[in-house]
Parts: structure tokens; C-alpha cells; sequence
């Protein structure tokens, strides 16, 4: 079988493992499959910068019109429930999920928002930007893995959520290459050869992470990197999508709803989405059929 793009898998395997379900049997996975050229700021139209600008604005905006501040952000439902499922994996009070860190972030610069100045959220690239504000306006953790990087074994690549093993480390993205050792009890993404993500959604691992720039091509154009979106919940509630966006554990169709829509003001292009659950824990995307457009994909607009 030959792979559809120099680099991508031709099957892509994705499962939540038994032993992560048994212990979170609301486990909630949204992906979307998407392909975009990552840009610094310096390397983004003025539209697009615009664009970023106001929605980092209003994504503020919206936790101020909630009533979150730096003294309540983890009384909001979505930083409870990921609290104690961090608590599980006895990796110390600094190691959190992703949206309870950029809620403490947003609701920090709400502050600016209620003195009539701007919030600065500061800026990565065009689609780190992107997906941390449709993450912070649906209460829901999101994270990306460069799909070239997911190990392979003739052309097909399995990503597998599941208990971390003994003895396992990840060297995490940022500036210290010191590796994190990871508790057996905590829950990790990884492909057949290295973690992806530690710690749930705490951080992605470097080797496999989304770049900050794309590199140029021989035309001078940045490259279009292929992308795996995800969103992630631990809980879930029956009721909880009549509920307010605050009062919710997370909503990952929504997050990942919300990403597919404006994606193309950033340059990106969408390709396939899925949901994984405890009624269906494995899923397999086919990267030649998605590519060549032989199957229609349509994102979720429920539960």
C-alpha cells in the first residue's frame, strides 16, 4: 500500500485502551485530521492577525462575562473535574491539564478586559493560537501531534491512549530537554515507539510536536504540515449540553466543532473528524481515501 503523501501513514489506528475506560468511563476523544502551514506572527497576513487578535479578545471576554477570575477558575466545572483526575496520577500539584492552566492564564488577563484594556494571551503560531481559544471558549483541553512524526510500521501508525508503564519518561516541549519520569497510575498518548502526550493533556512531547514555523519550501512557501487535533473529557454528564459552556465537564464535539469552522482564516484545511467513547473506543482514519476525497466527512453538530 502506498502512503498517499511523502511522510503520512496510509491507516492511522486509534484507540482508548480498557484499563484507561476502567478507570474513567466518561472518557470523552474528539480528532480532527487537518492540514496547515504554521506561522510565526511575523509570518501572518495582516487579516490573519486581525483575526487572531480579536479572537483571543473576545475568547477573553467570555470567561470575564462568565464571572471567572483568578480567584474562582477552579471552581468551574471542567478545572474540578480534571483536578481530580490529575490527583490520580500522583505526579505533584504543579503537572495540571492544559485548560486549567490557560483558564488561569484567561482569567488573569480578564483583569485588563474589566479595566477597559486589552488581554494579552500572548502568541506561538497561527494554529497554536487558534485551537488554545477554541479550547479556552468550549472549557475544553485540546492538544496537536505533527502526524509525520507518529511512528509507523508498514505505513500504518496507532496512537493508543492508555496507563503509562513502568520506567517510561517524555521529554516535554519547552526549553528544558531534562526527561519527566511518568507515574505508572498516570494516562499518556502514545504511538508504538514513544509517548506523544504525558500525563493526559499536561504536555506534548517534543519529538512529536506541531513546529512553531513551518519550513520553507523550494518556492519559498511554508510547508503545509498534516495535523491530529484532539480534545479531550474525563466526565460525562447527560445533561450537561443544555448546560451553560461553564457549568460543563468539557465538550469535545463542540471544541472540535468550533475548530473546523474558522480554520480556513488561518490557512487550514480540514479533512476528517471522529469521536471516541466507551461505546466505540477505536476508530481507524484512511488517509488515502480522506486525501483523494472519496469519503465525505461532515464535523459533529451534537453529542
Amino acid at each position: 500500500m502506498s502512503s498517499p503523501i511523502g511522510g503520512l501513514p496510509s491507516r492511522l489506528h486509534f484507540h482508548l485502551t480498557p484499563e484507561v475506560l476502567e478507570r474513567f468511563p466518561g472518557t470523552k476523544v474528539a480528532l480532527l485530521v487537518l492540514e496547515i502551514p504554521v506561522l510565526s506572527k511575523k509570518g501572518q497576513p495582516k487579516e490573519m492577525q486581525n483575526f487572531l487578535s480579536e479572537l483571543k479578545q473576545r475568547s477573553v471576554r467570555q470567561i470575564v462575562d462568565f464571572g471567572i477570575t483568578p480567584d474562582n477558575y477552579l471552581e468551574t466545572r471542567v478545572c474540578r473535574s480534571w483536578v481530580e483526575v490529575f490527583r490520580t496520577f500522583q505526579a505533584g500539584p504543579e503537572k495540571q491539564s492544559t485548560i486549567v492552566n490557560l483558564l488561569r492564564r484567561a482569567a488573569t488577563e480578564g483583569n485588563k478586559i474589566r479595566e477597559g484594556k486589552k488581554a494579552d494571551m500572548g502568541t506561538i503560531s497561527n494554529f497554536v493560537d487558534y485551537y488554545n481559544c477554541q479550547s479556552l471558549q468550549t472549557m475544553t483541553p485540546m492538544g496537536a501531534t505533527d502526524i509525520r512524526k507518529i511512528a509507523q510500521r508498514d505505513q500504518e501508525a496507532t496512537v493508543s491512549l492508555r496507563l503509562a508503564r513502568e520506567g517510561e519518561s517524555f521529554i516535554p516541549l519547552g526549553k528544558d530537554e531534562t526527561p519527566v519520569p511518568l507515574t505508572p497510575t498516570s494516562v499518556v498518548y502514545a504511538d508504538e515507539e514513544k509517548i506523544l502526550t504525558g500525563f493526559w493533556n499536561y504536555r506534548d512531547a517534543r519529538e512529536c510536536c506541531v513546529p512553531n514555523e513551518s519550513a520553507k519550501t523550494e518556492t519559498g512557501e511554508p510547508q503545509k504540515e498534516f495535523i491530529l487535533l484532539v480534545a479531550d473529557q474525563a466526565e460525562r454528564d447527560g445533561e450537561a449540553s443544555s448546560l451553560p459552556i461553564a457549568e460543563r465537564p468539557g465538550d469535545v464535539e463542540e471544541a472540535i466543532l468550533r475548530s473546523s469552522q474558522d480554520l480556513h482564516r488561518i490557512g487550514g484545511h480540514w479533512y476528517a473528524y471522529d469521536v471516541l467513547s466507551r461505546e466505540r473506543p477505536a476508530i481507524t482514519i484512511d488517509f488515502t481515501n480522506i486525501l483523494e476525497g472519496t469519503v465525505a466527512v461532515t464535523p459533529p453538530c451534537g453529542n
